[in-house]
């Protein structure tokens, strides 16, 4: 997710009352670690956000290229706010070395690339030639293990892998670290992943996440209770195709005797899976002969004047 698609979703989550007390919110690398680039007013409206977030301990190797990236930053935009090097930034020095190494180790060889067999209507990225070399400077990539900014650089199964990760509580003008997690040591208050080490496992002595609503009390989930309220259902009446959504309609009594299909089917069960209860009635969006009362937006329409809590079809299960 984007620095600016997830500033806009916590300002409508803020306006629509889901950052009080009940809520949680879980976001991960992709938007944890561009945290330092968010807006004050941003920042407001994610108070009490969890974050998890790969651990890049700190080293001299780090602090210099850090150093240095300020320098020439400054240099280039000296008017302009210069950030602290993000995950991503690291990450990207860190694989640059490891490319760098893979080739030095594959050596000399031909350079020449392939051209692929292209039309007239193939696209700019597919007339693009391939290096004879590619495979054998992938396979070293693979076996590429070195000391990196971001900590020990190696792949498994392609994937680079991270030595722990940070759990970080969105408060105040910021972010503090709750907890630190290995897939050794679990959950722990301090960790020194160059020793291997993590402290105080013990969930008493970990330290408590601020939620939403500035409350220390941990979401349930389910915290508006749904017990005896009905949950109308709004469900299409189509011709034609009808093992997804079926309604049958009786003339004399001008009433559904039936609501059925695969959609409905599969929206029941997900609704029996609920760890708190929900009483489902389905009603046919039909006229007063059992006809469609209209199309599957004018159906959605229903649901945001609030004459429907949600809807089904063959296509989706809908909620505004």
């Amino acid at each position: 997710m984007t620095v600016s698609l997830g500033s806009r979703l916590f300002a409508i989550a803020k306006e629509a009352s889901m950052m009080t007390e009940g809520y949680a919110w879980i976001i991960t690398d992709g938007l944890s670690s561009m945290l330092d680039l968010m807006t004050p007013s941003t920042i407001d409206s994610m108070q009490g956000v969890l974050a998890i977030k790969p651990y890049i301990p700190r080293s001299k190797d780090l602090e210099d290229v850090e150093m240095r990236c300020k320098r020439e930053l400054l240099l280039k935009e000296p008017n302009n706010k210069v950030n602290e090097l993000n995950l991503f930034g690291i990450r990207a020095y860190d694989t640059t070395w490891a490319l760098a190494m893979a080739v030095e180790r594959v050596g000399p060889m031909n350079y020449r690339f392939l051209k692929p067999q292209t039309s007239e209507n193939s696209t700019d990225l597919a007339t693009l030639g391939t290096s004879e070399m590619g495979p054998r400077i992938l396979t070293k990539i693979l076996n590429t293990s070195f000391k990196g900014l971001s900590g020990k650089f190696y792949l498994v199964e392609g994937q680079l892998e991270s030595s722990g990760f940070q759990i970080l509580n969105v408060i105040g003008k910021g972010e503090r670290v709750i907890r630190y997690w290995t897939p050794t040591k679990g959950l722990s208050q301090e960790l020194d992943v160059a020793k291997n080490v993590a402290y105080s496992t013990s969930m008493a002595n970990l330290r408590k996440p601020i939620w939403p609503g500035n409350s220390i009390t941990k979401p349930q989930g389910w915290a508006i209770s749904t017990e005896g309220n009905t949950l109308r259902i709004g469900v299409p009446v189509k011709q034609g195709f009808q093992e997804f959504v079926k309604v049958k309609w009786d003339s004399q009594t001008n009433n559904t005797t039936y609501i059925g299909g695969f959609s409905i089917d599969v929206f029941c069960g997900v609704l029996g899976e609920l760890p708190f209860a929900v009483n489902p009635q389905l009603k046919a969006y039909a006229n007063a002969d059992g006809s469609s009362a209209g199309s599957y937006d004018e159906l959605v329409s229903e649901v945001d004047r609030h004459q429907e809590n949600t809807t089904v079809h063959s296509l989706a299960v809908a909620a505004l």
